[in-house]
């Protein structure tokens, strides 16, 4: 098999010599003064190669396919501009006038599946580059996020959480790392996904179901985590980034290095964390809350006129403490080391993304293997961890994007996975051994009725076999005194498959107004916890439920948006029924004194919706003013509500920015008042929680020296030092608060 995959790259790399090569070029001016404008950022999204404009605002890209491509001219403080290239000829000029602005215009996300900007989907997709997450002075991916709106995060410290999109998380929400699902026992809140906020562009969150493009488990959105873009061509890049954080005494730190040339590109980046327990309001330490990483990142490309060939590895390494009713007793003072009850976790990635650019038509082969290893370790004395569980995922996708006639376009493809779970020497085993494999294949059709009137629709059908051979039930903990209970026995063979489909329109009303809409039904096959968890896990006996059926969401979407060159207002709501919704619940019973939880069906409806606004006075170039908001209602069909729903959340900032100030670019100064009501509709299983506000602060600024750039910050959260509990805090029912005050310093270099 090794040989034959070498034999068809050498072929496809032969192949490609024969394609003609186009080469682009031109300049870069400001429409207002037509001054030529240096360091602007010219990127073609499809064969992922970019480079800048010289100190006279010239570029020059060589080597690219002959086939059509989106380029993008981004500058800071200029309305990104993106120029669609047919590649009729071999060199083509281009001179691209960038227009100032105050408020960030529309650009082309990715999640999509097409090459659109925000404007031409039909499906809602917010996004945060990497300056926005620096600018949050935060400890991790899921707190920034937290920072749209319909995005929540479900915690148990700053190291161990969950995002939940418009009130759904887990199994019902995909995350991706480099366009490759992410498998790392997502089911419980105790498990975070194994990705930092290092060595990113930005991340993309598609809100709503998105099972067309992403496979069965997209029932409620997308986190989409998007790889740095290479070094510009011919040149060498360095850059670092580091962080403390007062609460925890904590340290984040990174250091990349990636390089160009025309053809080839690489890039290596290192990654730590060290954080000691939390501090809550009241300056007490919250026990066993510290968490330490580690991650490296290794890429590399090859681009050709036939297209490109991509490689990347990702490791992560994560150790932490789990803040549970046993370990109160044993840790009596604050520390940074976890000694016990902790988490210890590996994650390994690899990804292979390549484009092919066949005939004048993209073609996309993308493959992905991870081995997550994770253990539950209650004493490092002990012979054996309490969980030891290693496994092991191979994804691949085919994709095709045509242009059938003028205006309409397509994309069709094939999806596929295969993942095996494996249970090595440990305590309990919460899950069985166990195969699965899936397969799918999907259609989306983008058709242009008019210049300001998109259409969006398609159909996806998946196929998914789970086989959990005969083995014992890994609950019992046999050899304890008293223990005689008889053998209990699992064994588990069967088949889910069915359609999802969308249809969905964008319509230009005006030039300043938007209107959007989307209607998408998706079903979720239930997964191996679900169907076959049994063992004691985050302090209750969780059941399995081989009954279970799939869950099928019927969504409708509606979204209006607003932009002038000094406001830009959004709106949207959204209604999801989900039918026999899979949710844990207690049953009544009790287990060696723990409670007794199992997976339960009952059809469920979620309806809400998101606001924001962002104005900036035309007389005052210095100021912007924000507001966003979010409230989510989730019942089930029995009017009882869902659990780990947040109440509504608000948020308003105001801040002062200076683009230039003596030597200093962009100075900031910002003030944020969060605001999260009370939740008075909890679950059944779950208890009131008042509401709270918090105010944050922030200032920081940016030099540039030739070819450095320096950036420095100061946060502060909870400036108050408020005592609160959140309602999506899973420490709530051992009566602890949230983090108290925490003051950040943060500094980025790059050279």
């Amino acid at each position: 098999m090794k040989s034959t995959f070498i034999t068809i790259l050498l072929c496809l790399i032969t192949f490609g010599k024969s394609f003609s090569q186009v080469s682009l070029s031109g300049h870069v001016s400001d429409a207002t003064s037509g001054e030529m404008l240096p360091g602007v950022h010219v990127y073609i999204q499809e064969i992922n190669k970019g480079t800048a404009t010289d100190a006279k605002g010239y570029f020059q890209l060589d080597n690219l396919p002959q086939c059509p491509l989106t380029i993008r001219f981004s500058y800071i403080g200029y309305k990104t501009e993106y120029y669609k290239d047919t590649c009729t000829t071999t060199h083509e000029q281009v001179n691209i006038s960038l227009h100032p602005t105050i408020i960030r215009q529309e650009e082309v996300v990715i999640s999509a599946g097409f090459s659109n900007t925000q404007h031409q989907n039909a499906i809602q997709i917010d996004f945060m580059d990497n300056q926005e997450a620096f600018l949050q002075g935060t400890s991790s991916l899921n707190q920034i996020l937290t920072d749209l709106p319909g995005v929540d995060m479900i915690s148990k410290s700053p190291g161990v959480s969950q995002p939940t999109i418009r009130g759904l998380s887990g199994s019902n929400i995909l995350v991706l790392n480099n366009g490759v699902r992410l498998e790392n026992f997502q089911f419980s809140v105790n498990h975070p996904f194994m990705i930092d906020e290092y060595g990113n562009e930005r991340v993309e969150v598609i809100k709503g179901p998105a099972s067309l493009l992403y496979g069965s488990d997209a029932i409620g959105g997308v986190i989409n985590v998007i790889k740095e873009l290479p070094a510009p061509v011919n040149s060498l890049k360095t850059d670092f980034h580091g962080r403390y954080f007062s609460n925890t005494q904590g340290i984040n730190s990174s250091v990349g290095i990636k390089s160009s040339t025309n053809k080839w590109h690489w890039g290596i980046r290192g990654s730590y964390k060290n954080h000691a327990d939390y501090m809550d309001g009241n300056g007490d330490y919250v026990p066993n809350s510290r968490f330490n990483s580690q991650s490296m990142r290794l890429f590399t490309g090859l681009t050709k006129s036939f297209g490109t060939l991509k490689l990347a590895y990702d490791y992560h390494k994560y150790r932490l403490g789990m803040t549970v009713n046993p370990v109160l007793a044993l840790i009596r003072e604050r520390g940074r080391n976890t000694e016990r009850w902790y988490q210890n976790l590996d994650n390994h990635l690899i990804t292979s993304r390549n484009i092919l650019f066949l005939g004048g038509m993209k073609t996309e082969l993308n493959l992905g293997l991870q081995v997550n290893h994770r253990q539950l370790i209650k004493d490092p004395k002990e012979t054996m961890p309490l969980v030891n569980t290693t496994m092991t995922t191979f994804n691949y996708e085919v994709k095709g994007y045509h242009t059938l006639i003028q205006n309409l376009q397509l994309i069709s493809g094939i999806q596929g996975m295969y993942r095996n779970n494996t249970n090595n020497d440990g305590e309990n085993k919460i899950l069985p051994d166990a195969n699965l494999s899936d397969i799918a294949g999907f259609t989306l059709l983008q058709y242009k009725v008019i210049n300001n009137l998109n259409l969006q629709g398609g159909i996806r059908y998946d196929f998914r076999h789970l086989d959990v051979p005969l083995q014992e039930r890994g609950h019992h903990s046999h050899g304890e005194a008293g223990h005689t209970e008889e053998e209990e026995h699992i064994e588990m063979n069967r088949n889910f498959n069915n359609f999802s489909g969308s249809c969905g329109l964008t319509w230009q009303v005006t030039t300043a107004l938007l209107i959007r809409s989307n209607l998408a039904s998706a079903f979720r096959a239930p997964n191996l916890a679900e169907l076959t968890q049994a063992g004691v896990h985050a302090g209750r006996h969780e059941e399995g439920n081989p009954d279970l059926i799939p869950q099928r969401s019927y969504e409708a979407d509606l979204s209006l948006h607003i932009h002038t060159h000094h406001i830009s207002f959004d709106l949207s709501g959204f209604r999801n029924q989900i039918n026999h919704f899979i949710y844990l619940s207690p049953t009544g019973e009790v287990e060696n004194n723990l409670p007794v939880y199992q997976y339960q069906q009952e059809n469920a409806t979620l309806t809400g919706g998101e606001a924001g606004i962002h104005y900036h006075p035309a007389q005052t170039s210095w100021l912007h003013l924000k507001a966003t908001g979010s409230y989510n209602v989730a019942q089930q069909e029995n009017n009882e509500h869902l659990p780990f729903i947040a109440p509504f959340r608000g948020k308003t900032e105001l801040m002062l920015k200076a683009h230039k100030w003596h030597t200093w670019n962009d100075l900031f100064f910002k003030s944020e008042w969060q605001v999260s009501a009370d939740q008075d509709n909890p679950s059944p299983f779950e208890t009131y929680t008042p509401g709270y506000y918090l105010i944050n602060l922030g200032f920081g600024a940016t030099r540039k020296w030739k070819k450095t750039t320096l950036s420095w910050q100061i946060a502060v959260r909870n400036l108050l030092n408020r005592q609160y509990i959140d309602h999506l805090s899973t420490l709530k029912p051992l009566g602890m608060l949230n983090p108290g005050r925490d003051i950040t310093a943060g500094i980025n270099v790059s050279f």
